[in-house]
């Protein structure tokens, strides 16, 4: 989990400011990087239906490939 994470779990009681490798710190940590790959993907999914949107216009093949970037930046973020 990042530091963010930390201080969410921390507030609400999840963990323990003084000890924040408790009981349930790994499966907070799995919980944070599935709720942030899901987060991603939603995000990325936007950008996929904008893309098939530049797809059918004449002409758009910069902006569809800069969407198609981000789109994959945005996927890269959540798996990390």
């Amino acid at each position: 989990m990042n530091d963010q994470e930390l201080r969410m779990a921390v507030e609400c009681q999840l963990l323990n400011a003084g000890n924040r490798e408790g009981l349930f710190a790994d499966a907070l940590k799995k919980f944070a990087d599935l709720i942030r790959a899901d987060e991603s993907e939603a995000c990325a999914e936007v950008i996929d239906k904008h893309l098939k949107k530049w797809a059918s216009l004449a002409g758009k093949d910069k902006a569809y490939k800069w969407l198609e970037k981000l789109a994959a930046a945005i996927r890269a973020r959540g798996n990390t």
